[in-house]
């Protein structure tokens, strides 16, 4: 979707439930949840720090949330919906030459 001059995309998957007092920590270098660190996936915790990363190249702004709601479990481990939202600024319409 479009606002003003940004373009905003929101991303929703499901995974497993982060905790509340793990949402702080979301985007930071090498942080997994705790569940995240029961499945038998392994991981080193880069994928939400890059998209952070990225997010602060482009001049966007970036925000992770993660309801607390439970859809389904599986092997012990609850799963919800994660929902990533990106605000990117709206390329210009034309480039002047110098």
């Amino acid at each position: 979707s479009r606002s003003k001059s940004r373009v905003n995309l929101s991303i929703r998957s499901i995974g497993p439930i982060v905790l509340k007092h793990e949402l702080s920590h979301l985007g930071e270098v090498g942080f997994r949840s705790e569940n995240a660190r029961k499945l038998p996936v392994t991981g080193q915790g880069y994928g939400l720090y890059n998209c952070k990363r990225l997010a602060e190249l482009l001049d966007a702004s970036i925000e992770f949330r993660a309801e607390q709601r439970s859809l389904y479990e599986s092997g012990g481990i609850q799963y919800a919906n994660f929902i990533t939202s990106l605000s990117l600024p709206e390329a210009p319409t034309s480039v002047k030459a110098d």
